[in-house]
């Protein structure tokens, strides 16, 4: 009896694991990379087939034809080290100003554990390759303790300071993104191969500590303020999921002897909205995981000895929950503007103002002879928030620009491999004004580790 049913049914069994476990804050909130091997090149494995293994075509489903019968998994222990300052104000919450309390905070939570688990099988007499692959996308974790922060603002009965960053208590949010995609891959003629599948989506959030936001979301008139209802789903809803699909779909070519080229599309995931943050969300809770392209080359330097390089764009903009400036809220009635549609929850709704990212990547692997295989890896990108968003970004700090990564795999008599990886982000900050207190600045800063091991039956 063939065991791929039985392989199939692991993967799918620690859906739920992986789910519960993923955070993520690199390129924006996705990985930097995807799998133990392209985590050791910094991503850079697009168009590199020698080496593959199902956890691969999640990166570039054309790899799929090259990986043949086999099953692994690995787990990663990833530290994201969020903090942020705010110097002091001359307004101190007069005025209609909405101050942050001076001084400098460090997020809590610093150790996730990330698993990830593929399998794949040949097909039509080995001339398909079916893959199947369960792992992390992305995510965002911020945890901000009421203890030490505090905001100073009018609600309603004359300025006074509250506690918590927003001044509802501890603050913060949880997304984690978790996919599972099929994948089918074949040739076509001796130097190009191809892939395709389909891609299966959930998503976790939960927000704290932005109950004092009320009067900035958007209500519909059957809830309105007129008759004294408030939003109902903005803040300490607890965990809600959503759920959709999208498609990825890869190329592989060999351009000569040396070199081989490599695309991968991911298009963008139609998900369900977060119903329990409806009121805080743009689109009354939409949140889509955007499309991403990625185009590299494998140049063969010598025999054991090779260079791989990637571009990767990230299509944030097309999200309006994460690229809407949250300096919309400034056209909503409460705030003095026209457009219901661009309080919290509207159409036109605040988010992060986040920009496309479009990030480069290159690594060099090393086939050493009895001791081996090692690789070194680099990205770098322009971060995507605006300084001008910075005091929504307090939530979701994703200011990273450069990776450094190192990677080795060896191989076991047994015919299976472990492979490790570790990541190093180095610290890196921006600082912007905050735009309801136009005499304070805010400074968000961010550095990250990952540790990670794999393990390939054969």
């Amino acid at each position: 009896m063939s065991v791929q049913p039985l392989r199939t049914a692991v993967v799918l069994s620690l859906c739920l694991v992986v789910v519960c476990h993923e955070a993520h804050a690199t390129n924006g909130y996705l990985s930097h990379a995807i799998g133990t091997r392209a985590k050791g090149l910094a991503g850079a494995s697009v168009a590199s087939a020698q080496g593959a293994t199902a956890i691969d075509t999640a990166t570039n489903p054309a790899l799929g034809i090259f990986v043949g019968e086999g099953v692994e998994s690995g787990l990663g222990l990833f530290s994201p080290r969020r903090s942020f300052s705010a110097q002091g104000s001359s307004l101190n919450g007069q005025f209609g100003s909405f101050s942050l309390g001076a001084g400098d905070r460090k997020s809590d939570g610093n150790w996730f554990p990330v698993p990830w688990v593929a399998t794949a099988w040949p097909v039509r007499n080995d001339q398909g390759n079916v893959a199947v692959a369960f792992y992390g996308r992305g995510g965002m974790n911020t945890e901000w303790d009421a203890a030490d922060s505090q905001a100073t603002f009018d609600a309603g009965s004359g300025v006074q300071d509250f506690s918590g960053v927003y001044g509802a208590g501890k603050a913060g949010v949880d997304l984690m993104q978790a996919m599972l995609s099929v994948t089918y891959s074949s040739m076509l003629g001796s130097r190009l191969s191809w892939g395709i599948g389909p891609q299966f989506a959930v998503q976790s959030f939960e927000a704290v500590g932005l109950g004092k936001t009320t009067p900035f979301t958007f209500v519909p008139l059957t809830r309105s303020y007129v008759n004294g209802a408030f939003p109902e789903h903005l803040s300490d809803e607890g965990h809600d999921f959503s759920w959709g699909w999208g498609i990825s779909a890869g190329l592989w070519m060999q351009l000569s002897e040396r070199t081989s080229f490599g695309l991968a599309w991911h298009s963008r995931m139609r998900m369900s909205r977060f119903d329990r943050y409806a009121d805080l969300f743009a689109e009354q809770g939409g949140f889509d995981i955007p499309a991403s392209l990625t185009a590299g080359l494998s140049v063969q330097l010598a025999d054991r000895l090779s260079l791989h390089l990637a571009a990767e764009y990230i299509d944030y903009e097309s999200v309006p929950s994460v690229s809407n400036s949250a300096r919309d809220l400034l056209n909503c009635p409460s705030a003095g503007g026209n457009d219901i549609e661009a309080c919290l929850g509207g159409d036109r709704g605040a988010g992060f103002g986040w920009r496309n990212m479009t990030v480069y990547k290159a690594g060099v692997e090393w086939h050493s002879q009895g001791f081996g295989t090692w690789r070194v890896g680099y990205s770098t990108a322009e971060q995507p928030l605006p300084e001008g968003d910075a005091l929504f970004n307090i939530l979701a700090p994703g200011v990273m620009e450069e990776h450094w990564t190192l990677g080795a795999a060896f191989d076991r008599a047994n015919g299976g491999r472990i492979n490790v990886a570790f990541l190093y982000a180095p610290s890196h900050s921006i600082r912007g004004p905050n735009f309801l207190d136009p005499t304070q600045t805010i400074e968000l800063k961010m550095h990250q580790y990952e540790l990670e091991f794999s393990y390939a039956w054969r």
